[in-house]
């Protein structure tokens, strides 16, 4: 990919470690760079499911474990809501 967006940069990493570049992967990446805010794993699989109806709450989870590992997010730990993802 040319465009150098979070998207794309993001998509091409995850794409160079092996990941395929799906639907739902897509709607995630696409949903986690472009938010300014703090987000749950459900609240993600929610926002994410307008995009991709068919989206899986596992896929969810086993992107954002990718994506920390890619140091691309990092999870936050809020004491009365859990764990969140920055971006």
């Amino acid at each position: 990919m040319n465009d150098l967006s979070p998207v794309n940069i993001w998509l091409d990493s995850l794409q160079a470690s092996g990941y395929r570049l799906t639907a739902p992967r897509r709607a995630i990446v696409e949903l986690l760079a472009e938010t300014d805010r703090a987000l749950g794993p459900i609240e993600i699989y929610d926002l994410a499911r307008t995009a991709c109806p068919g989206i899986g709450l596992v896929t969810v989870y086993r992107t954002i474990e990718k994506l920390e590992e890619l140091r691309l997010l990092q999870r936050v730990q809020f004491a009365a809501e859990g764990a969140h993802i920055i971006a």
